[in-house]
């Protein structure tokens, strides 16, 4: 008997043990399977009401995520029962870890009702968005046109102040409901996962696994500030030469609505302004002129983009042929900016509103094909694990293989360039300038904005404080300022889309540093050196490379994959310096006699319209007024006090020496001294 039951007691855990992994891997099997279905089923219905903002088509989206969220949460539960995560392996504690945190599904559903209300209020108001311009209503992509192409100082900020002043007074109380409940949810989530979510701030950055990830990017533009007051006092230099000394002060910020951008985010569209050799053009624009004013339509650009993949050895990709690069003129709104959709496996597409003449449109094209290459590598895998490692690997891909297609290595070898083509020394500067306006002159705005959210959702930034505080972080490390007035009731962060939609931002940043060093390691796996005249073209290795690190999706910490890619576990800004080195030494050399910075921060440029104080303040304005009331009266009750006290002083003083003399007087009197005796 005594046998029986030791035997027992030492078989049972194991025996249960095993149970339990096997109810794991049906767990996780019945998860994956699950999500997603539903998950295909919520984006289809998601992508039918962006496209289409009809009422009917947005209950079908809501009934759908409902469903999404209610398992969500229900499988979250179930995991919890597998939260002793010593006893399985990496995949499934990685898998457990990823179920287990549920974001905003952990809302009560009344308050998950009231955050997709919200949210469906501010983009649906930011995807209506338009400005009547030269007796037309028009929509973002026509004004994105005119904001890069137009030189009229007065014209840019007609349509700059419209578009903001058409969005973000609409959506600013449903902006502030959203902050309400999402640090809701992340404080639900702290107690659900047992983490400590201070604000829905913390709940972002957990997607790097990095607690310190406001230092990790206050770090990086550390390092790339220098090169970046170059770009801007250049640039500064180049616009006052344009615009004069009205409209720009050789050591002030710049006026955001003259960057080219509907945002200032990026300074790509100046580059005629900005080029260093304006006689000389650089290959970019004369292979991708040709490119853009020789193909018979959209389509033909979107082929010819995508053919870059295979070229490099990697594997083609599959973009659905319901993929939209044209705004629908059948449809009243729809969600315009571009984004890649993975809807389901095998089924991946791009919504775009193309101008078929806009390079910059090509430049973003190539970015969403990255998205689109990036899903079908990771199809593969399991649905838990369908993603990036961290949210920058995402952004990164697309505009890494865009370095690829801009280099005259490759456009030879596609025939976009005469074999025979020289690129001089003056060409390279102006190619590379075209770059650095793109990708360099983003990451101060790209930062601003995303710390922008994080102190918002911290409680840093109050309301009321929501605007000021958003550009007092634009002029500090963009050296941007509005070109008008913004008062405290405008919104102007939410004239981005990814403010109107609530989508995180830093992921661009980092995304740009990620860029750099996965073009610096396909360059190495080419053999070759210098990284900003590399050519990755005829070694598929480097694509095969690069492919690898992809199809791992989120499997495997992002440091890990990173350090197995490139040798390096953090993210390095490095290897973007040395690929604009040369363009920042000339910089240095060009802008020996100019002010690095912008100094003077109270400079407004002409027609700014409204005084500093009331600019800068965070108060109302009818606050303002109350404040200024209150230092008056206590002014003027100082002074009564005053007034009082000296009135005081000088009625006892007068009694004391009326005293005074009424003594001498009788003592004379009584000494027999005659009146006009001097006393």
């Amino acid at each position: 008997m005594f046998w029986i039951v030791a035997c027992y007691l030492v078989l049972f855990p194991l025996l249960a043990c095993g149970q339990e992994i096997n109810n794991l891997e049906k767990f996780l099997a019945d998860y994956n399977a699950e999500a997603e279905f539903l998950s295909a089923d919520y984006y289809k219905k998601l992508f039918t009401f962006e496209t289409n903002m009809a009422d009917e088509n947005a209950e079908a989206y809501a009934t759908a995520g409902e469903l999404y969220d209610n398992f969500t949460m229900s499988k979250s539960t179930e995991a919890q029962q597998f939260v002793d995560f010593d006893k399985y392996n990496d995949t499934e504690r990685r898998m457990l870890k990823r179920i287990l945190d549920i974001g905003v599904a952990v809302l009560p559903s009344k308050q998950r009702a009231d955050l997709a209300m919200a949210t469906k209020n501010t983009s649906t108001a930011y995807s209506q968005g338009k400005v009547n311009f030269k007796g037309k209503d028009r929509k973002l992509e026509e004004l994105e046109l005119y904001m890069g192409r137009l030189r009229n100082y007065s014209e840019l900020k007609y349509i700059w102040e419209k578009w903001r002043d058409g969005i973000g007074p609409k959506v600013l109380h449903d902006y502030e409901k959203i902050v309400e409940l999402n640090n809701e949810a992340a404080h639900l989530v702290s107690e659900y996962v047992h983490v400590d979510y201070n604000s829905w701030t913390d709940y972002l950055k957990s997607f790097y696994d990095e607690p310190d990830l406001e230092n990790i990017v206050l770090e990086l533009w550390e390092e790339l500030e220098p090169m970046y007051k170059q770009l801007h006092a250049y640039a500064r230099r180049k616009l006052y030469e344009f615009y004069g000394p009205d409209y720009i002060d050789l050591q002030a910020p710049i006026p955001a609505h003259i960057m080219g951008n509907m945002w200032g985010a990026t300074w790509f569209n100046l580059h005629d302004l900005m080029k260093p050799f304006p006689e000389t053009n650089d290959h970019v624009e004369e292979v991708a002129m040709t490119l853009l004013n020789n193909l018979d339509s959209i389509e033909d650009i979107v082929s010819r983009s995508e053919s870059i993949f295979p070229d490099l050895g990697m594997t083609p990709i599959n973009l659905s042929n319901k993929s939209i690069f044209e705004r629908n003129p059948n449809v009243t709104n729809m969600v315009c900016h571009a984004t890649a959709w993975p809807i389901d496996v095998g089924d991946h597409r791009i919504v775009m509103c193309m101008v078929e003449n806009s390079l910059e449109d090509l430049f973003t094209l190539y970015h969403e094909l990255g998205h689109i290459a990036y899903f079908g590598l990771i199809d593969s895998q399991p649905f838990v694990f369908r993603n990036s490692p961290n949210p920058a690997f995402h952004e990164a891909v697309g505009d890494t293989i865009f370095l690829v297609a801009v280099s005259p290595q490759y456009l030879k070898y596609v025939g976009l360039l005469d074999t025979n083509y020289v690129v001089d020394s003056k060409k390279k500067l102006n190619s590379m300038m075209r770059m650095m306006l793109a990708d360099v002159a983003f990451m101060p705005y790209g930062m601003s904005l995303e710390l922008w959210r994080w102190r918002v959702y911290g409680g840093e930034i109050k309301r009321g404080e929501y605007n000021s505080k958003y550009w007092e972080l634009i002029r500090e490390y963009q050296g941007v300022v509005p070109p008008i007035c913004r008062k405290p009731t405008d919104f102007d962060p939410a004239a981005k889309f990814h403010v109107a939609s609530e989508t995180p931002y830093i992921r661009y940043f980092l995304a740009k540093i990620l860029q750099y060093q996965f073009y610096n390691q396909m360059c190495k796996d080419a053999d070759e050196a210098n990284v900003a005249d590399c050519s990755i073209y005829g070694n598929p290795e480097a694509g095969r490379r690069f492919e690898e690190l992809l199809k791992k999706g989120a499997s495997e910490p992002w440091r890990d994959l990173l350090e197995k890619y490139t040798g390096d576990r953090r993210f390095n800004a490095k290897p973007m310096l040395e690929y604009y080195k040369p363009l920042t030494d000339w910089l240095i050399k060009t802008n020996s006699n100019e002010t690095i910075g912008w100094p003077n921060t109270i400079w407004r440029p002409k027609d700014y319209g409204c005084d500093d104080e009331y600019e800068e303040s965070s108060l109302p304005r009818y606050h303002i007024v109350a404040v200024y009331l209150g230092i008056a009266c206590i002014v003027g009750v100082f002074f009564l006090l005053l007034l009082m006290y000296t009135g005081n002083v000088c009625y006892n003083e007068r009694r004391v020496t009326r005293r005074r003399t009424e003594t001498v007087l009788e003592l004379c009197n009584h000494e027999g001294v005659g009146a006009d005796t001097p006393v």
